[in-house]
């Protein structure tokens, strides 16, 4: 979120000028600068996700930071920050039932 503020004044700017876009540019940070990048699991059972084999225990990559970039799933331009974009979904940290360090539980 700094480099971006730093080398974008405009989005700096127009953050000053109208805190109500505070929520989207936050959520727009975390998206396109994924603080999680990648999670690695181990298959459970063979299954087929898009016409690729995965045998049970093979280590398959979740790779956060690509669906982060999905235009099904973002929208137009999903390799820009757009402080305007408002997401439907943001899988910075996962999708699903989780955890919070805190213990909270978030869905």
């Amino acid at each position: 979120m700094v480099y971006h503020l730093a080398t974008n004044p405009e989005d700096q700017q127009r953050l000053r000028d109208d805190p109500s876009l505070h929520s989207r540019a936050v959520e727009e940070f975390i998206r396109f600068y994924a603080p999680v990048v990648a999670l690695a699991r181990t298959a459970t059972k063979d299954t087929e996700i898009a016409g690729q084999p995965i045998k049970e225990g093979d280590w398959v990559m979740l790779h956060y930071a690509a669906g982060s970039r999905d235009p099904s799933v973002v929208g137009e331009n999903p390799h820009q920050v757009d402080i305007d974009r408002e997401l439907t979904v943001n899988g910075s940290f996962g999708f699903g039932v989780h955890r919070c360090i805190d213990g909270r539980e978030n869905a």
